[in-house]
């Protein structure tokens, strides 16, 4: 994954997306940038921050930001960091940083558009939770349902001999995070992990911390809207409880594991 986000939205990047996905198009991927989409993602943000009391933030950092131009302005000395794989030049005023020890400590952690590509959902979390007392995720709305095609050996198969040809597993790909989905292939190629709000109320028991959660629409790269979760996890313990409490909590990850599949089989069940 790093060497794959090295040149995060660069010429290489693009260039295996489009292979896959053929609506991953050189315009497609500069409108990330466009004042006008980042304008409205910020707003987005700034809203639903602002709505829960987030105001006197004099120190934020966005986890996986890009460069930074999704981070709100806040107040004029407001220092802003990023942590990203690329490096490419970030916005003015904000600056980068390696690696989470390089910093003690910060009001506001962005974690937008990242847990859903991770590994350990749940780990990571816990990790930025130390750093902060103020912890901003913004993942995807929806998980798969297992209807009985997708779960047919016949659509299996059919999947996986798809995914050996670009050309033809092209024809079946389109934006679909935070979209309603019709066809019964999961073609979200990049994402790991699936959410609804039940699934991220689970984390923060699991981290032992505070959470405001809802969903929301933003606008995207071509021109249409998704279906987000924004999701404020509070922090009211210190680093050192935070660890503790995970440990007694988690008992490794076998009690996540345990709440997570518990929340999506209530979520399939009411499907």
């Amino acid at each position: 994954m790093q060497e794959l986000y090295r040149d995060y939205r660069g010429l290489k990047y693009t260039q295996i997306r489009n292979k896959w996905e053929k609506w991953y198009t050189p315009i497609y991927n500069q409108a990330h940038e466009s004042e006008s989409l980042v304008a409205k993602r910020k707003l987005v943000l700034e809203e639903f921050l602002a709505k829960n009391g987030v105001n006197e933030v004099y120190s934020v950092l966005d986890v996986g930001g890009d460069i930074g131009q999704y981070i709100p302005y806040f107040h004029s000395d407001t220092k802003r960091f990023v942590i990203d794989y690329s490096d490419r030049k970030l916005v003015n005023g904000v600056n980068r940083v390696s690696d989470l020890n390089e910093l003690q400590r910060v009001d506001l952690i962005i974690y937008a558009h990242v847990l859903e590509h991770v590994v350990n959902p749940l780990g990571n979390l816990l990790d930025l939770l130390q750093r902060t007392r103020y912890l901003y995720v913004e993942v995807p709305y929806g998980v798969p349902s297992p209807s009985m095609l997708r779960k047919s050996r016949f659509t299996q198969v059919f999947a996986l001999v798809l995914s050996l040809s670009p050309v033809a597993w092209s024809k079946f790909s389109k934006p679909s995070a935070g979209r309603a989905q019709i066809a019964q292939i999961l073609r979200q190629s990049e994402h790991l992990n699936f959410f609804k709000e039940t699934t991220l109320r689970v984390l923060a028991q699991a981290a032992g911390c505070g959470l405001i959660v809802s969903t929301n629409r933003i606008p995207t790269p071509d021109g249409n809207v998704a279906t987000v979760i924004q999701a404020l996890f509070i922090n009211e313990l210190d680093s050192a409880e935070i660890r503790s409490s995970s440990c007694k909590t988690l008992r490794t990850t076998s009690y996540f594991c345990a709440e997570y599949e518990s929340s999506l089989e209530a979520f399939y069940a009411s499907s």
